[in-house]
């Protein structure tokens, strides 16, 4: 798996949602934190707000494609997630990627990360932490612990991530992991980039998305067909996803049906506290008893 070393250069761009005021510092205390892994740093983030995006498509693109195309950066990370990310996805196209990157984040990079494992296989799709967030600048047990694990993969030192998981069907997978944020792969749906998960396993989570909204964008996927022959499935802690009367776990088990393939559930990536990076691609193996390894 590509890896970045001590002194590579890498970009930090912001794709998607304007920083908030409360969090306008943040950006420049994500390439301080870059600068500290001893990357050298080419800050691309910054831009004039247009709306609710951090620059307006113009200058969000122009930075999103030098961070793809220029040969010496090696690691592109995204400031934080919000929306955007997808009304840059026509810049995308096969070959324009000179030398192997990496690309990081979340939430609404989703349909990034997804573009890149599609269309441009000199880039490994991290799904990890925004950088210009709490969740990775905290100075909390959990922000943390997302920083070293975001240290350790990009460098290629991460240890095998193996949990037990709730159990909504079992049985047993050994397959590449791909995935991210529900809402956005399912806005994929009917596009140029629609995602095929044939013969993978797929991570889903999102946040604040209430049980009925959950069954809803998961049989849209099964009625399109994004569930055939899959091999497993793996939901995410699904941070705030609760009505406080029906249990996510078992609306899911309830719109899935008897589905052929094993169900967990509670991975904590995403929009929880604890957002474990992994790349996709990686393997992913389910047990019987409702272990995930992700190696």
């Amino acid at each position: 798996m590509f890896a970045l070393s001590p002194g590579d250069t890498v970009a930090l761009i912001a794709p998607s949602g304007a920083q908030s005021s409360a969090q306008a510092e943040l950006p420049a205390q994500a390439a301080a934190l870059l600068a500290s892994w001893d990357l050298q740093v080419r800050d691309l983030s910054a831009s004039a707000r247009h709306l609710y995006l951090a620059g307006d498509d113009e200058a969000r693109g122009a930075a999103l494609c030098e961070a793809l195309t220029d040969p010496q950066i090696r690691g592109i990370f995204c400031t934080r997630g919000g929306y955007g990310a997808p009304r840059l996805l026509p810049l995308i196209r096969r070959g324009m990627v000179p030398s192997p990157r990496l690309l990081c984040g979340f939430s609404d990079i989703t349909v990034l990360l997804q573009a890149c494992e599609a269309r441009l296989p000199a880039v490994l799709p991290v799904h990890g932490p925004n950088l210009a967030t709490p969740g990775l600048l905290g100075a909390d047990a959990d922000a943390t612990a997302n920083r070293e694990r975001l240290r350790q993969l990009v460098f290629g030192t991460a240890a095998v991530i193996d949990m037990p998981l709730e159990v909504i069907r079992a049985g047993e997978a050994d397959a590449p992991l791909t995935g991210g944020c529900l809402s956005l792969i399912a806005h994929l749906l009917g596009t140029p980039l629609e995602p095929d998960f044939r013969g993978k396993v797929l991570f889903l989570e999102d946040v604040g998305e209430k049980p009925y909204v959950i069954d809803r964008l998961l049989t849209q996927l099964r009625l399109a067909g994004k569930f055939n022959r899959l091999a497993g499935l793996v939901f995410g802690d699904m941070q705030g996803c609760s009505d406080g009367v029906n249990p996510l776990a078992q609306v899911i088990a309830d719109c899935l049906g008897p589905v052929p393939f094993p169900v967990l559930f509670g991975l904590p990536a995403g929009h929880g506290p604890r957002n474990l990076a992994f790349a996709l691609g990686q393997r992913a193996r389910i047990s019987a008893a409702g272990r995930l390894q992700i190696a």
